[in-house]
């Protein structure tokens, strides 16, 4: 049990503490503050995503064994692929509620349009670090593809 000398409220639980309240994103409505959280994944994804290649080029190098490299090369574009699509949904989500607060009869405009660009910079990111990926990552040509072979 943990006592406390002041009378402040313990810590939020639920969906408040991914957040929190640093000041990272504009206030909004509570149309716009429950999707706060999906642009700051959109905007984590990319560090996610190149975080992940630099621990995969640090493993590669002691590796020497080509089935393990491969093995290591699509575990990891697995992982790429999983914060991939959290990112692609996430911005759906928060552009959707962007899109409806824009068309509000009483909307706040300015919060709207300041989390349009943020959603939209965090976007270009991920597209930008997912580019690289796709280029470094290829798997060699002797790789088998998964196709069926040709019928002779």
């Amino acid at each position: 049990m943990t006592i406390r000398s002041d009378a402040s409220p313990g810590p939020a639980s639920g969906r408040g503490t991914v957040i929190g309240s640093n000041g990272s994103l504009p206030r909004a409505p509570n149309r716009l503050s429950m999707r706060r959280a999906d642009v700051l994944l959109v905007q984590r994804a990319s560090q996610t995503i190149e975080t992940l290649g630099d621990d995969l080029d640090r493993r590669l190098q002691r590796e020497s064994r080509p089935a393990e490299r491969l093995r290591m090369i699509r575990e990891t574009t697995n992982q790429i692929t999983r914060v991939a699509n959290d990112a692609i949904h996430a911005y759906g989500r928060a552009s959707r509620a962007v899109k409806a607060e824009e068309q509000r009869a009483d909307s706040d405009l300015v919060a709207a349009r300041e989390m349009r660009t943020r959603l939209d910079e965090a976007r270009a990111s991920v597209l930008a670090v997912l580019d690289v990926a796709s280029r470094r990552y290829q798997p060699p040509p002797d790789a088998p593809t998964g196709e069926a072979p040709e019928a002779g």
